[in-house]
């Protein structure tokens, strides 16, 4: 297992798992310390504890995975037909009319009846009826705090096929995707004891964002809170090998150096001359 319970009066370590008091927003939920320990016995840290957040596998597949998705379909099945449809209306009047940008002419309907739009873009009923339609979903896909559940059925909803059908395409799409992570999120099980409720899929801890706590605002132990105003509390440790390749993990998403695209394709051109 990846977990150990630390024992009482143990000291602050690089593994710990915390977890906070008050779940006040999405990236506040747990974090492990990535700080070193020998930077924590000797003082080096200052007092300052870094650690990375770890969400619910479900908060991660909704901001990371769910959110390109609905971005992807929205510009794919609402943008592209309301664009199409709005150029068609505006040159009925205008020639030279340039569609602008989807927040410039969708924005302005958010909120408008079916009725309105069709006074407004003097459009006929069916034509109202889609725009209607579209600008509700492209409104509900940029919700920033949109749950998992609303996410999932946004991206099943817009795409032409049954919603079942895309439901199911997108779980094992999901699954296929919580197994093979990019480089910068590493997979938790579900095995953390928190003081809160637990997550049935597990967690992810995503490695690009670095925060940081004051030492003393985290309490070893959950008893410990009533001596301390804690702003987060140990619940777990992570054991070796799992934290080291946390923290190899985290090394190489900022010490990765990246390459020209004409790098890049001149290899493919190269490897193309491989073969006689």
């Amino acid at each position: 297992m990846e977990y150990l319970q630390p024992s009482l009066g143990a000291p602050l370590r690089q593994g710990d798992v915390l977890e906070w008091v008050q779940r006040e927003e999405p990236w506040r939920v747990l974090g492990v310390v990535v700080t070193a320990d020998c930077d924590l016995t000797h003082n080096k840290h200052h007092g300052y504890v870094s650690y990375v957040p770890v969400l619910p596998a479900e908060r991660y597949l909704s901001e990371f995975y769910l959110q390109r998705r609905v971005r992807s379909a929205i510009a794919k099945h609402v943008v592209e037909p309301a664009g199409a449809l709005f150029k068609r209306l505006m040159r009925r009047t205008r020639d030279d009319f340039q569609l602008p940008s989807a927040q410039d002419f969708l924005a302005p309907l958010a909120g408008a009846t079916i009725e309105e739009i069709m006074t407004l873009m003097d459009a006929s009923e069916a034509d109202a009826k889609s725009i209607h339609g579209w600008v509700g979903l492209w409104v509900a896909s940029d919700a920033p705090n949109a749950s998992f559940d609303e996410r999932l059925g946004l991206v099943a909803s817009i795409a032409p096929q049954s919603k079942k059908a895309n439901a199911d395409q997108i779980w094992s799409d999901m699954k296929e995707h919580l197994c093979a992570l990019p480089e910068d999120a590493m997979f938790l099980s579900d095995g953390i004891r928190t003081l809160g409720q637990s997550s049935k899929c597990g967690y992810v801890a995503y490695l690009r964002r670095v925060l940081e706590i004051r030492e003393e605002h985290v309490a070893l132990a959950p008893q410990d809170r009533i001596y301390i105003s804690a702003a987060m509390v140990r619940v777990a440790r992570i054991t070796a090998p799992y934290i080291y390749h946390i923290t190899q993990r985290l090394g190489s998403v900022f010490s990765s150096i990246g390459l020209p695209a004409e790098f890049d394709d001149l290899r493919r051109l190269t490897s193309e001359e491989i073969r006689p």
